[in-house]
């Protein structure tokens, strides 16, 4: 009796232990599913904060839920809010739905074809336009219009239709920090305003790895305001236009601009454009890009009318047609002075560097720095020019430059007056072949003008391509004629 007794006591006590060790795992096993839950809701749209709060960040979906209609899905709860015929008030009113008041960037994902009608207003800040699997055509002469901070907008193929001269605008008093990312523009024309603005209030925008094409009679990117940066860039025309296609226009309202690495091709105007005036801010940065194979019309790889700039480590090639480097006061008060134009490369160009304009300038061009340059079959590499105005083209060094089969590295246009090419230092230049007398002469020609040490290639540097003359001045470090020996 005992013994059967124990038997059943200890049978008992199994099947306890094995029903709590079944309720643990499977206690466990929910735990673990509910975490799992957990962490992936954490990526798609919860957070922990500092305080062990959980907030939830809100994105949604815009797409298309059939041929006419489109949808706003809150991506969190997985509802459909609002199904419309409307893009704009459909993309509107997901952006509306974001956290209120939130410190940090919320998604609104853009999926299929959009036709915009009206501009979409983005007056909330903190958002990020997701538009990479979006095709947005427009009608409406502003796509988008940005009025607020920390945005940004990546990728899609934007499309301007009849009357949309505009894919994106930033402005207002708090279009800050905003970033244009991967996007695709074609087709924004006419009127100039440009395809993308970066408008009054605007400043610190990024326009990064964007292919900008065939806007005609519009710049591609016009800016406005603010300090901005345009990397990695390709701005071009892919078919044949008849009307002006410029790349970049730089306001008289806005400096201290970066436009790095970026490609300009096939265009009919000027590819970067830095407008001057009395209120001009120049100290603009161009470097590590490259301009080609320009079709035609007045226009430069580089206009530059306005100070302190930049402009470095550039490729300029088959630039035939026009100035690849254009620098010179236009009007009272412009002042196309102290610019650095270094370690470019410039190959079968026209024109290479201008400086100062033989028609239209009415402002000394001062105290440019041309060096570190290579010029190979330019016909007429570096021009200096006056014209027949009081404007003149005043203390310009040219020197470390290389030329190779360059017919006339030094110019001037027939009509110039000579006397108005003032203090000129040209100096530890390398040629590959001996400067022309009559070049020489007319260069002896401009006013307290000097030249020493230009040699020919090396081995051959003990041998001038061109005559020393009027350089009594170079020993002083502290003057401005001063040029150090090449290292």
């Amino acid at each position: 009796m005992g013994i059967q007794y124990l038997a059943t006591v200890n049978e008992e006590v199994y099947a306890l232990i094995s029903k709590r060790i079944r309720i643990l795992a499977l206690t466990l096993g929910a735990c673990f599913c509910l975490l799992g839950y957990g962490m992936g809701q954490l990526q798609s749209g919860v957070s922990v904060s500092n305080s062990g709060t959980i907030s939830f960040k809100r994105s949604y979906i815009c797409g298309n839920y059939n041929s006419t209609h489109y949808y706003a899905q809150n991506k969190v709860t997985g509802n459909y809010e609002l199904i419309s015929t409307d893009a704009t008030q459909t993309i509107s009113y997901a952006v509306s739905k974001l956290t209120s008041g939130r410190t940090w960037q919320e998604t609104v994902l853009l999926k299929g074809t959009f036709s915009i009608g009206t501009t979409i207003t983005l007056s909330q800040g903190k958002v990020l336009l997701d538009c990479r699997q979006a095709t947005l055509t427009s009608t409406a002469s502003i796509l988008l219009d940005v009025r607020s901070s920390n945005v940004t907008i990546l990728g899609g193929h934007w499309i301007g239709q009849t009357g949309c001269a505009t894919a994106i605008q930033t402005g207002g008093s708090n279009a800050i920090n905003c970033m244009i990312d991967g996007l695709e523009v074609t087709n924004f024309n006419g009127g100039l305003p440009g395809a993308i603005v970066i408008g009054s209030g605007s400043s610190n925008t990024t326009i990064q790895n964007c292919l900008m094409h065939d806007n005609d009679e519009n710049y591609c990117i016009n800016i406005l305001q603010g300090a901005n940066w345009v990397i990695n860039c390709h701005l071009y025309n892919a078919n044949t236009h008849t009307g002006r296609t410029p790349g970049i226009m730089i306001n008289q309202g806005t400096g201290y601009n970066h436009i790095v690495n970026c490609e300009f091709d096939q265009l009919y105007n000027h590819a970067v454009y830095s407008d001057g005036g009395s209120t001009a801010i120049g100290h603009n940065v161009i470097t590590g890009c490259k301009f080609h194979d320009f079709l035609g019309g007045n226009g430069a790889a580089c206009q530059i009318k306005t100070q302190n700039n930049e402009i470095y480590d550039n490729d300029i090639w088959n630039w035939t047609a026009s100035y690849a480097f254009s620098i010179y006061s236009e009007l009272s008060g412009y002042a196309a002075n102290d610019n650095d134009i270094h370690h470019n490369t410039f190959t079968n160009c026209l024109y290479a560097v201008v400086l100062g304009h033989s028609t239209s300038g009415h402002s000394p061009t001062s105290r440019n720095l041309v060096h570190d340059n290579v010029f190979t079959g330019c016909t007429y590499a570096i021009t200096l020019s006056a014209g027949n105005s009081p404007a003149l083209v005043d203390d310009t060094k040219i020197y470390y430059n290389d030329f190779h089969n360059c017919p006339t590295p030094f110019y001037s246009m027939p009509t110039d007056a000579l006397n108005l090419v003032q203090n000129t230092v040209i100096a530890y230049n390398y040629f590959n072949a001996s400067v022309p007398s009559n070049i020489v002469t007319r260069l002896q020609s401009y006013a307290n003008t000097m030249s020493y040490q230009n040699t020919r290639f090396p081995p051959n540097t003990a041998t001038l391509a061109m005559a020393n003359f009027n350089y009594s001045n170079i020993t002083n470090p502290a003057s401005w004629y001063y040029v150090a020996p090449r290292a």
